[in-house]
């Protein structure tokens, strides 16, 4: 958990600033400008095709660019806040729940694609040719 007691006051406030933005950042990417539910459950994805759409998510590799992306964004943002301690980017990335963010991409998947969509996904980065 991110302590204030660590953080000069200003320093924190550019820190929770930043922090925000990046979150908002995230956010409106993630959910490609339309709010999908907050989990696969809410909307209407049945079992199979959310286990299905992580499986293709994990061996498409997109399960871990989200992260990447997350970390890239932080890299890119510490040089325009030099005053905000090294100690603040670690914590707000180990707060940063990958799972969540994972989950609330399922809904979105099953919004855009069938179940045989996936389905021909995964047969396809099974494959030889994949």
């Amino acid at each position: 958990m991110l302590s204030t007691k660590t953080f000069r006051p200003r320093t924190l406030l550019l820190a929770l600033a930043i922090a925000a933005l990046l979150t908002v950042t995230i956010v409106r990417d993630t959910h490609l400008h339309a709010a999908p539910p907050a989990n696969a459950a809410d909307a209407g994805v049945d079992e199979a095709f959310r286990a299905d759409i992580l499986r293709m998510m994990t061996i498409t590799g997109s399960d871990k660019l989200g992260e990447q992306m997350l970390f890239a964004m932080i890299e890119q943002l510490k040089p325009m806040a030099p005053q905000v301690p090294e100690e603040f980017w670690t914590a707000f990335g180990e707060e940063v729940d990958m799972d969540v963010f994972i989950e609330g991409l399922v809904p979105i998947y099953a919004k855009h694609l069938t179940h045989d969509d996936i389905k021909g996904i995964i047969a396809f980065y099974e494959s030889p040719a994949g």
